[in-house]
């Protein structure tokens, strides 16, 4: 149990300031229970596992997930046949589909994966050749769309990672080749502490080194990083958090909230010099579709609070708390500037749970695409024209509740003359890739 990465809570007051995150309830089937990590399919579709918060230690086997957005999440079971198995991972590609690892305690045979395609309410196990040595960890499961995926454990008595994949949406996984990845010499990987961007992932193990992968986890190489250990077990007290944006570009975090940069794919690190404001240690996460935009979350007693960084994280912003939340934001789940969502804990009377932030507006803004995008008239009545150096691929355009409104593709002129009075967010994409979002008024 003691690799299971877990956070606790106690009260404490947070700062309140900037932009806020908006209450939604968890739904977890148990009171205590809160998102210990997220699994963000889309802008509407987000997994999340949980794991117990009331510091009792009960061993939690559940999952909570949204198809809107978070207007509303429906909690239940992760039943894989055994009370005693700890679900430490969980991947997500539908609304309906998910993967969940499932580990013993102390390690040995009988973990895996499990898959359900009807939204939780059954889960069956996959057929995967291995994890069934004494010293069998299952850690991780990411897919990179409903086919392509990858299983990760403890190395085995190879030396080496204990890694499968698949390219049929589970259906079969294969053990990954001994020359796609390197010999480990008595190092161990975390549950679910992973970061991926596109075809790219990386994971954290106890020597403060990272595992990457650029091909969807076929070929692997690791690098070392400034953390010395990204779960505590081996350096106790140490912890890490990883944070990417491509196959270059990574931030990582160590427990005293110190974050470390690289744009030449681990091969070097520089400290990002804080000039302003406060990070948070429990989670750090980049939002896809702009240039350096981070977000810190935390929940402990020292470090309750969350904040926003346009610029990698030299200057931060503080965010709001929802109202009457004291209990921080334990863990990030982010597809977008209009889409990011925070995990607290689940309480016994109100619910709550989950928040949501955004869509950010200014401070999320700071992206390549902000020059390359005009949008006019602004506020409409109707008709809004949509000037871009490039070619637009997509239009969606979000509430400020984060609901996808309507969407467009290959024009750069729409008519929201239906449209209901109000605020809206209008992210734009171009065939170049760059993303941009605007806060439209519907006069």
């Amino acid at each position: 149990m003691k690799k299971l990465l877990l956070t606790g809570f106690a009260l404490f007051a947070m700062m309140t300031q900037a932009q806020t995150w908006t209450t939604q309830n968890s739904n977890f089937p148990a009171a205590g229970t809160y998102p210990l990590s997220f699994s963000v399919v889309d802008a509407n579709t987000v997994w999340a596992m949980g794991a117990d918060g009331s510091g009792g230690g009960a061993n939690v086997q559940a999952y909570t997930r949204t198809s809107n957005g978070g207007t509303t999440w429906t909690g239940g079971l992760i039943n894989v046949g055994n009370t005693a198995l700890l679900i430490s991972d969980i991947s997500a590609t539908s609304a309906t589909t998910a993967y969940a690892v499932a580990t013993n305690s102390s390690g040995g045979a009988g973990g895996g994966v499990w898959k359900t395609t009807d939204g939780g309410a059954t889960w069956a196990k996959q057929t995967v050749p291995g994890f069934n040595a004494s010293t069998a960890f299952p850690n991780v499961v990411h897919f990179f769309d409903a086919n392509t995926g990858y299983l990760m454990g403890d190395p085995d008595a190879s030396g080496r990672y204990e890694i499968y994949n698949t390219t049929n949406g589970g259906a079969t996984w294969t053990r990954n080749p001994a020359a796609n990845s390197p010999a480990i010499s008595n190092e161990f990987a975390y549950t679910h502490l992973k970061a991926a961007a596109g075809n790219v992932s990386w994971f954290g193990t106890d020597l403060g080194r990272v595992m990457k992968s650029n091909d969807k986890g076929v070929t692997w190489t690791i690098s070392s990083t400034p953390i010395v250990d990204f779960g505590g077990v081996t350096t106790p007290g140490a912890s890490g958090q990883i944070a990417l944006k491509d196959a270059n570009t990574a931030w990582v975090m160590d427990q005293d909230g110190l974050i470390y940069a690289t744009t030449d794919a681990a091969a070097n690190w520089a400290v990002v010099d804080v000039t302003a404001g406060t990070s948070f240690t429990g989670d750090i996460a980049y939002v896809p579709g702009t240039a350096n935009t981070l977000i810190t979350a935390g929940a402990s007693s020292t470090s309750r609070g969350s904040a926003i960084s346009t610029d990698g994280g030299h200057t931060w912003t503080a965010l709001t708390a929802a109202a009457g939340d004291t209990d921080g934001i334990a863990n990030l789940g982010v597809f977008n500037a209009s889409a990011i969502w925070g995990g607290g804990f689940k309480d016994a009377v109100t619910g709550g749970g989950m928040n949501k932030l955004g869509p950010l507006l200014a401070t999320a803004n700071v992206n390549a695409a902000k020059n390359a995008v005009t949008v006019y008239p602004n506020p409409t009545k109707g008709q809004v024209n949509i000037q871009s150096k490039s070619t637009v691929k997509s239009i969606l355009l979000v509430d400020m509740n984060g609901r996808t409104v309507k969407t467009f593709e290959n024009i750069k002129q729409i008519d929201l003359s239906g449209l209901q009075k109000g605020v809206y967010m209008l992210n734009v994409t171009l065939s170049d890739g760059q993303k941009t979002s605007t806060k439209l008024i519907k006069e």
